[in-house]
């Protein structure tokens, strides 16, 4: 019997415990925010855009930053666009997911473009090329618009640079985070509106909700983002929704799907579809 009454007393401790962490977190995380309108759809890396390739035939491009994209989003209404970044030859800071044949015909695996080059080029042979500047110019005149930030290398200095690009508006940018050491350099530059994806966890840490809502306990953040295939665990999206820590999922391009996980109570997705 004594042991029973020490199981069931400690079971209602852990129970205690991980409710209060989960409305800490929610209260944390979300409460800094209660003034700012969420997103439902942050559009991905600018967006599908369609063109010809090399051969004449019109197909969708997924993953271009290209300004076409962010003119189509505009157009559509879009409130969220992620963009990635990674560093040309010469240091400077432009729009694309990595340097490859993939995106910029001719590239090198790994083997970045000077910043004139970029300029230059065409992406996926069809699209304009993004520097920074040329992203902190269109949002700084879409002032309906949020930009997302993806940064692929050295963060730090990356973080640095799109605060002092875009520090006029830096109220529309959210600064996504890859790992919680990234938080305090992202707070210490002045973003006030920070994501954490959970991408680049390995899958265990990714599923170890007390983790994640205990950083958000104490980190605030605009929202936590995952892949959707984490939420096909029952225990790991429970336990998100209840936490009150806005929830987004990624990358999700089919609309049936969108708004079956917008159902279900997730906060928003990310995804290739514009409007």
């Amino acid at each position: 019997m004594r042991m029973m009454r020490n199981l069931t007393f400690f079971l209602g401790v852990f129970l205690f415990l991980t409710v209060f962490v989960f409305c800490i977190a929610g209260e944390r995380s979300a409460g800094r925010e209660m003034d700012f309108l969420l997103p439902e759809r942050v559009v991905h890396a600018g967006g599908a855009l369609w063109g010809r390739d090399a051969s004449g035939v019109y197909r969708q491009y997924i993953g271009a930053n290209a300004l076409e994209g962010l003119r189509l989003c505009a157009d559509s209404g879009a409130d969220a666009v992620e963009l990635d970044f990674s560093f040309t030859a010469d240091g400077e800071l432009v729009a694309i997911h990595d340097w490859s044949d993939y995106y910029i015909a001719g590239v090198g695996e790994g083997v970045p473009l000077t910043r004139e080059q970029f300029e230059e080029a065409r992406i996926f042979g069809c699209f304009t090329p993004l520097t920074l500047e040329d992203a902190a110019a269109f949002f700084r005149e879409h002032e309906e618009m949020m930009l997302v930030t993806d940064i692929k290398e050295n963060f730090s200095e990356a973080a640095g640079r799109i605060a002092a690009a875009c520090g006029d508006f830096l109220d529309r940018v959210v600064m996504q985070i890859y790992a919680e050491e990234q938080y305090e350099i992202a707070a210490s530059l002045g973003f006030s509106r920070v994501a954490y994806t959970l991408y680049a966890l390995p899958w265990e840490k990714k599923l170890d909700t007390a983790a994640h809502l205990a950083f958000a306990g104490t980190h605030p953040l605009l929202w936590i983002a995952c892949d959707a295939s984490l939420c096909e665990n029952g225990i790991f999206l429970d336990a998100m929704l209840a936490s009150g820590v806005p929830l987004y999922v990624h990358t999700v391009n089919e609309r049936k799907m969108c708004e079956k996980l917008l159902d279900s109570g997730i906060c928003g997705v990310y995804t290739d579809l514009i409007g």
